[in-house]
């Protein structure tokens, strides 16, 4: 909030609102001592070889990115809905690449002849690894070869095998699975093979801008810095963390197994919808929404701070909680259940909550716009003092549960109730 704006409402109704020395080793020429040594001997001649376990997992990669199986790096880029490209790179080969299928001719695109499942992968040596200047691959059947699916492609990075199998392409992001050994053998048996797979976690130090991004695995997204999202963010199953300080979407949906977290206070700006039927948690952020259409909020929402500065209205379908609400412009019609602790209302604001809604104040409202009651009640029921500025408007059912009320003017279309031993004054002269 500019900070005019801010001293403007604290001036009115005084809002207040954390050097190793290896030891000496004595050789003994002694049959005792050849003795030991020939044990050793046979011992490292004898020792069955090591194999480490096999690293198995999920990803997430942006295009701009690359895919990430452990120590092996590969370059992609998005053709389509349904196809993509990997990349040549010092040290990175692929397995058994060969001419695309019959439907691609005559392009040179290069396809590979990939594997139904890790347990199928046999011995490097009955393989053909090339290294192409890129090979096509395949994330989902497409419309006009449904059948085309190459399976899991073997890739070879110096000593280091990797197999990956690529399920989708969402926008212009990738999601996988993949597989490495670090024993630097090539077996991917399930004997072998590590802990279950489980959601990817991906960290992002820099800003982003992002055409949109869907999270539907379990995936976890981490913004460090800023991220703008020109379209969607939906949630179905999994977190987006914002570590930020700022960020911009048109819409969000955040589904019933999906989180949206704010944990530094981030400013997130939407100039679309909001849904939310998970978690939505922004510890002391601020929504603002600023679109030049109407826009709705669905689902309960609990928000330290909330603006409107939109040239149409927001429609709130579900209770609201906020600490601070600013209506610097464009209309907010909460529904009834919502409870605000301060209520800013600038000139080309306007608070019109729903029909017949029942809204609840904690603390101050200053009302420099308009307020319209339209038939519904307003209840007081701060703990301490609560300064209330009308201006000339009138509540219709005004309910003041409050100790003290210091108010400019009492004006009520309905009904009043004041709960005994409220002290109600206007100015320093006592109404009541």
């Amino acid at each position: 909030m500019p900070p005019s704006r801010l001293s403007l409402f604290s001036r009115l109704i005084a809002i207040q609102v954390k050097p190793y020395r290896a030891p000496e080793i004595r050789r003994e020429r002694s049959a005792r001592f050849h003795c030991f040594t020939l044990c050793i001997l046979l011992f490292v001649l004898t020792a069955p070889s090591v194999s480490a376990e096999v690293v198995q997992g999920q990803g997430v990669s942006r295009f701009g990115e690359h895919i990430h199986l452990g120590p092996i790096d590969i370059p992609w880029s998005k053709a389509n809905a349904h196809f993509g490209y990997v990349y040549k790179r010092p040290g990175l080969s692929f397995a058994n690449v060969s001419p695309g299928p019959w439907i691609w001719q005559p392009t040179p695109y290069l396809s590979y002849d990939g594997f139904s499942s890790v347990d199928t992968i046999g011995s490097p040596s009955t393989m053909r690894f090339s290294i192409p200047e890129s090979v096509v691959f395949a994330a989902s059947p497409s419309p006009l070869y449904q059948s085309f699916n190459r399976g899991i492609l073997l890739v070879r990075y110096y000593h280091t095998y990797g197999a990956i199998y690529f399920s989708k392409i969402a926008g212009n992001t990738i999601h996988y699975q993949y597989w490495y050994n670090p024993s630097g053998q090539c077996t991917f048996n399930t004997k072998n093979a590590g802990s279950e797979e489980r959601p990817a976690i991906r960290e992002f130090s820099e800003d982003q801008v992002w055409d949109e991004l869907t999270v539907t695995e379990g995936e976890t997204f981490i913004f460090d810095q800023s991220l703008k999202i020109n379209g969607t963010l939906k949630i179905t199953e999994g977190t987006v963390i914002l570590k930020g300080k700022y960020a911009e979407f048109k819409n969000i949906t955040i589904e019933k197994n999906g989180r949206l977290l704010a944990p530094s206070g981030t400013v997130i700006v939407i100039s679309g919808n909001l849904k939310n039927n998970g978690e939505l948690s922004t510890n002391e952020g601020t929504l603002v929404f600023n679109g030049n259409t109407p826009q709705s909020i669905s689902g309960a929402i609990q928000v330290q701070t909330l603006e409107i500065d939109t040239t149409s209205f927001v429609i709130a379908h579900s209770p609201l909680t906020v600490q601070e609400l600013y209506l610097f412009k464009g209309a907010l019609a909460p529904s009834t259940g919502s409870v605000f602790q301060h209520i800013f209302i600038d000139e080309e604001g306007i608070f019109y909550p729903f029909y017949f809604a029942e809204i609840t104040i904690t603390g101050h409202l200053y009302n420099g716009g308009q307020f319209f009651h339209n038939g519904g009640s307003v209840t007081l029921s701060g703990d301490t003092l609560q300064y209330i500025i009308m201006n000339g408007e009138a509540f219709y059912n005004l309910n003041i549960l409050v100790p003290e009320l210091l108010i400019d003017e009492i004006l009520v279309k309905g009904n009043l109730f004041m709960e005994p031993g409220v002290k109600v004054t206007n100015d320093a002269y006592p109404l009541l």
